[in-house]
């Protein structure tokens, strides 16, 4: 599975590089290509990133550097970075921010990690047209920090495992969605890191 994965988009990346260099290729298959090369890349490099993760976190070199931060602030980046993706599936946005104060004693890259990460699956396994709402709230004296997407669903039977390493709801090569099944070990890692938790919630509507 990661022979396959990491293949995947470097053989994108170099098909279209081949094309490009085609002196008759429109502006359109130009455009196209460029796309293409552009998110391939940046899957290749979010799988290479996955993996480095894992390896500080096998090594116990995976350190915090805490400092207070503003989750509200850190939300509505991961959300800016992940927009253009979102708009593109037509997904319906909604966000809802708790007007109290939500400043926690974080590290703030690491933070940016757990949130794009849970937005990302968000957008990933969300068809095009659905919905995804964000929601930060406080707990106490605590933040929390929901995702929830109309998403295709995970079966039943997985479900106990999805904060496993190399967990895939569909591990044939064949599948839709890429990915090495380390996206949400990583958070929950990251999560506990920080001394917080991290669970799915009961289904609700979006």
């Amino acid at each position: 599975m990661l022979s396959h994965e990491l293949r995947t988009p470097l053989n994108a990346v170099m098909g279209w590089a081949r094309i490009l260099q085609n002196p008759r290729l429109g502006d359109a298959q130009r455009a196209q290509a460029a796309e293409i090369i552009e998110r391939n890349t940046r899957l290749q490099a979010q799988l290479i990133n996955e993996l480095l993760n894992v390896s500080r976190i096998i090594a116990g070199m995976l350190d915090l550097e805490r400092f207070p931060v503003d989750l509200t602030a850190i939300v509505q980046e991961a959300l800016e970075a992940l927009r253009v993706d979102i708009e593109g599936k037509n997904i319906e946005l909604t966000v809802e921010f708790d007007p109290a104060p939500t400043h926690v004693l974080a590290d703030p890259l690491r933070l940016r990690q757990i949130v794009s990460n849970l937005l990302s699956n968000a957008w990933k396994f969300t068809p095009d047209g659905g919905r995804i709402a964000v929601r930060l709230s406080r707990a106490g004296a605590s933040a929390r920090v929901a995702v929830a997407d109309t998403g295709e669903g995970i079966d039943p039977a997985v479900l106990p495992h999805i904060f496993e390493a190399f967990q895939q709801a569909d591990t044939s090569t064949t599948r839709a969605h890429q990915g090495l099944g380390l996206g949400l070990a990583i958070v929950r890692h990251l999560v506990r890191l920080h001394d917080g938790t991290i669970q799915r919630p009961p289904p609700e509507r979006v």
